[in-house]
């Protein structure tokens, strides 16, 4: 009875996204703290709501980052997903400094392979969204996360918090002063270079599997 009154439950986080969000007028799963939505909470929900995939608009979801995404090429910010979107207007949370403000992403996008697992699509990883498929733009967040929160005197993680890395309430974070490096999102940026290799690897994209392979290594 609590596991069946527990998916009734999170059925009523399920929203019709607006348009300005996402254009393919879809339904979404909503975390249900805010007007906004944020990439880690909806990653940790993927987790749980793959097995309900039939029922709960997962995909959907995610592409509503894809959608939000910077692409600026050649520019720091190219490939950017804001930690906060909001679903009212698709504008990202305002941060003083933007996209380098350390509080202003999430870890990388790991959530697609985890559901790829459960509907088995490989045409998914090549759904264009606004030009790119997907795995390029999960590649291109990856490529973000490692130009902008790269320490320069030590090549190690950081430019970052504990609020920033999903981990609110680490002991160690700094609180957005920028000095210290994170563990967190070395381990995390590592999780992502491995998945994008896997799936790179179902589409026979043998030069990014190559390539993140290495980088997860």
């Amino acid at each position: 009875e609590l596991y069946n009154a527990a998916w009734d439950s999170h059925k009523s986080n399920i929203r019709k996204a607006r348009t300005v969000l996402n254009p393919e007028d879809v339904y979404y799963v909503d975390e249900a703290f805010s007007d906004m939505i944020f990439a880690w909470d909806t990653l940790l929900m993927m987790m749980f709501d793959k097995y309900g995939m039939h029922q709960f608009p997962t995909l959907q979801a995610m592409d509503n980052f894809y959608y939000c995404q910077t692409d600026n090429p050649g520019q720091p910010d190219d490939g950017f997903i804001a930690r906060e979107i909001s679903e009212i207007t698709a504008e990202n949370a305002s941060y003083n400094g933007g996209y380098d403000h350390p509080k202003s992403v999430n870890p990388p996008l790991w959530a697609e392979w985890q559901q790829y697992q459960i509907h088995g699509d490989k045409t998914r990883f090549s759904k264009d969204i606004k030009g790119k498929t997907v795995l390029e733009r999960i590649v291109s967040h990856f490529d973000f996360i490692k130009r902008t929160r790269t320490m320069e005197e030590n090549g190690l993680y950081g430019k970052t918090s504990g609020l920033a890395n999903g981990l609110d309430n680490t002991p160690n974070q700094d609180w957005s002063a920028k000095e210290q490096t994170y563990n967190d999102l070395s381990i995390q940026q590592a999780q992502s270079a491995y998945y994008i290799a896997k799936i790179a690897h179902e589409i026979g994209d043998t030069e990014t599997e190559a390539r993140f392979q290495k980088e997860y290594e």
